[in-house]
């Protein structure tokens, strides 16, 4: 009777182990689509550059900073054009992101950020995988801001970082629990550990951070 109830305990561990093995799909595979709401809604992310700009197989996006946000707000990827593009889009005029549709745009991420990959089976690019949240998880993203022309240019650029394991918040600042200073809170949980800018950068006047506006 013992062995027969030591075959049965093991079973159902194998089971339970099968059960919680999650099985990841890439970009590559074609499982993974666009989430609700999204301009592209349902659509299979593909590896290379969508038409905003964001090459998700990379974590890289390259392109306009309203091309950042304009798919997720269920708007079609800007060409330049203003005219031709507000006669299909004219609610884009209103998006706070709109007087910023000329800057240039560079932004890099790691896997915590937002990965290349599906592991929960939604179809869609996880988040922080392997955490609840993006607390201590690592989570980093970059952003490099340009624009003007000549002597009027201008670069922006910060590294977010997501709180580590103990972090607290004092006078609007992430420190580590050792007291050293992380950087200016943003987004609640992140805090802009580095920020560097050169030419004139004044017409900037939004939070110069940018943020992935599609997951």
């Amino acid at each position: 009777m013992t062995g027969l109830t030591g075959a049965v305990a093991l079973l159902v561990a194998a089971l339970a182990q099968g059960a919680d093995a999650r099985v990841c799909r890439g970009i590559s595979e074609g499982s993974i689509t666009y989430p609700e709401g999204h301009y592209l809604a349902g659509a299979k992310v593909l590896t290379g550059f969508d038409p905003y700009g964001y090459d998700f197989d990379e974590h890289l996006f390259i392109g306009s900073y309203a091309n950042a946000y304009l798919g997720a707000d269920g708007l079609p990827p800007y060409l330049g054009d203003d005219e031709d593009y507000l006669a299909i889009a004219p609610s884009a005029e209103s998006k706070w992101y709109w007087g910023f549709r000329e800057l240039e745009l560079r932004m890099s991420w790691d896997e915590a950020w937002l990965s290349n990959c599906d592991c929960d089976g939604d179809s869609k690019l996880d988040r922080h995988p392997g955490f609840k949240s993006y607390l201590a998880s690592g989570a980093e993203l970059t952003n490099y801001i340009s624009g003007g022309e000549g002597e009027a240019r201008w670069t922006h650029f910060s590294r977010i970082v997501a709180a580590p394991a103990g972090a607290v918040v004092r006078d609007g600042r992430w420190y580590r629990p050792d007291g050293t200073p992380i950087g200016p809170v943003i987004w609640g949980g992140f805090a802009v550990a580095l920020r560097r800018e050169s030419g004139l950068t004044g017409a900037f006047v939004r939070p110069a951070e940018a943020g992935i506006g599609t997951w």
